[in-house]
């Protein structure tokens, strides 16, 4: 994904912010000024688990792209609220993490 590789070669890298859900789950975010956004959740053992990713584009500002191991999720209408499709391969979701990594550190 550009927007990945473009945030994570940024110097000085954007602010990054970080929250605790119901679940204790921990949720860590980065906001461009322009409304983009890439936002990962990671699980118990530190390990990134999902990647959300905005181009801030859509009427509802909910995520274009979502990545996990399994499965990559897009969205194509700019309604930004449900995913339009799924996919199951052809992506490679380790360099996906990799790029997210060094984002959030």
């Amino acid at each position: 994904n550009k927007f990945l590789a473009e945030v994570a070669n940024m110097n000085p890298k954007p602010e990054i912010t970080s929250e605790l859900d119901a679940e204790d789950d921990e949720w860590r975010k980065v906001e461009l000024p322009d409304g983009r956004y890439i936002e990962v959740l990671y699980d118990k053992e530190g390990e990134i688990k999902l990647i959300l990713i905005s181009l801030g584009d859509g009427m509802f500002d909910f995520t274009d792209a979502s990545y996990s191991k399994n499965k990559a999720s897009y969205n194509t209408d700019k309604n930004n609220f449900d995913y339009d499709g799924d996919i199951t391969s052809g992506y490679d979701f380790e360099k996906l993490k990799a790029l997210a990594e060094k984002i959030f550190g």
